[in-house]
């Protein structure tokens, strides 16, 4: 077989994330991990330092009451600040996602508040690939902060795909085209990866908390 024919395959096998059924599959048979967030492994959140977190077969595990989910565990920063929220898309392919459902707990591991985050669609640039984001602020009297997902009941959102120049050649002469903006379809699944940062409160991105 031709070797660039083998390299375009291999490429597009390690692009293509695994299928969605698959991987809840897979989640429904791990082990619950913990018999309730008091024992829960809580790692440092540090202002200003962007932390990256894997969501797959090896993280733990715990339903929260909605079923199995891989989850992360935080303690989080005592000044005040708000947190910028990054879930990138699962393969090569924007397509699947990790949409988090956040969980903050008091000292005592009570619940202050649980929510999820209406994530905006932000195209690949030379720094960053494509990823869905969001911005949130905690309540002053959380301490922990704990990142899972669900199988949520409405449909995923659509991603807004810019449009794209391109060039061919018509004889000896090259020609510039440009392809119109589509969207897609995006489809949240148990496994990503997720980046996470604690910001001062007087530098907020573009779109509000």
């Amino acid at each position: 077989m031709n070797k660039l024919i083998v390299i375009i395959i291999t490429i597009l096998i390690t692009g293509c994330a695994t299928p969605i059924k698959q991987q809840y599959d897979e989640l429904s048979v791990q082990k619950i991990c913990c018999t309730g967030p008091s024992d829960f492994q809580y790692s440092e959140i540090v202002v200003g330092n962007e932390k990256e977190i894997k969501l797959n077969s090896k993280s733990p595990v715990y339903d929260f009451g909605t079923g199995n989910s891989y989850f992360s565990s935080f303690e989080v920063p005592k000044s005040d600040h708000y947190y910028y929220v990054k879930s990138f898309f699962n393969g090569m392919m924007i397509g699947q996602y990790y949409e988090p459902i956040f969980m903050a707990l008091d000292e005592n591991h009570k619940i202050t508040e649980t929510f999820s985050l209406k994530l905006e669609f932000i195209d690949a640039t030379f720094s960053d690939d494509a990823h869905m984001a969001g911005v949130f602020k905690l309540k002053p009297k959380s301490k922990y902060l704990i990142l899972f997902t669900s199988q949520l009941n409405s449909d995923a959102p659509k991603a807004q795909l810019g449009s794209s120049t391109y060039t061919y050649m018509a004889g000896s002469t090259p020609v510039i085209g440009q392809s119109g903006g589509y969207s897609k379809q995006l489809s949240r699944s148990p496994t990503g990866s997720i980046k996470i940062e604690a910001k001062p409160l007087e530098k907020l991105p573009d779109f509000s908390l």
